[in-house]
């Protein structure tokens, strides 16, 4: 019976084809489906990434507005040295500096800093705040590299403070 059967199925040519058909169909739905799991993979893979890209994204917007602000703010001044900056500050709050000099001025990669060492002495708490708060907001980019301060001998309220502060210019 079993041989009757094989030499049935051989001897028909339409039903070999029909079961050669449903084996070629059978193979391509399985490799077409094993394909669109790799894809929903990959897909899965990218979309993360993608979102950590967004998120660095805005991170670099953030980063590049504040660089080019910073780069505006160097453009944008055109100031002597540190020392005349540094005396506008003093005369704006009323202020007299005891030692006020230029010390040395040294190339980075793309810019120069200037150093200047200011002095001032009987200075209050409130002044200090004052002047720093006006160094820092100055449209001139001062940094302060160190400061130091000294409590009076016959009053204790008052103070000695002694900064260096540095100007960062292009040329």
């Amino acid at each position: 019976m079993k041989v009757l059967i094989r030499k049935a199925f051989l001897a028909d040519r339409v039903l070999q084809v029909m079961i050669l058909g449903i084996f070629l169909c059978i193979i391509v739905i399985f490799t077409t489906v094993m394909y669109g799991r790799q894809m929903d993979r990959e897909v899965e893979s990218i979309s993360a990434s993608l979102t950590e890209m967004q998120s660095l994204s805005s991170t670099m917007v953030n980063l590049k507005n504040h660089v080019s602000s910073k780069e505006k703010r160097l453009g944008l001044t055109k100031t002597a040295g540190p020392v005349s900056a540094l005396e506008k500050i003093l005369e704006t709050l009323l202020m007299k500096a005891s030692e006020l000099k230029p010390l040395e001025k040294r190339k980075l990669t793309d810019f120069f800093e200037e150093d200047a060492r200011l002095e001032i002495t009987d200075i209050d708490l409130n002044q200090i705040v004052n002047l720093l708060y006006r160094i820092e907001q100055n449209p001139a980019p001062l940094k302060i590299k160190s400061a130091q301060l000294l409590t009076g001998f016959e009053d204790s309220s008052k103070f000695t403070l002694t900064l260096t502060v540095s100007l960062i210019s292009k040329s």
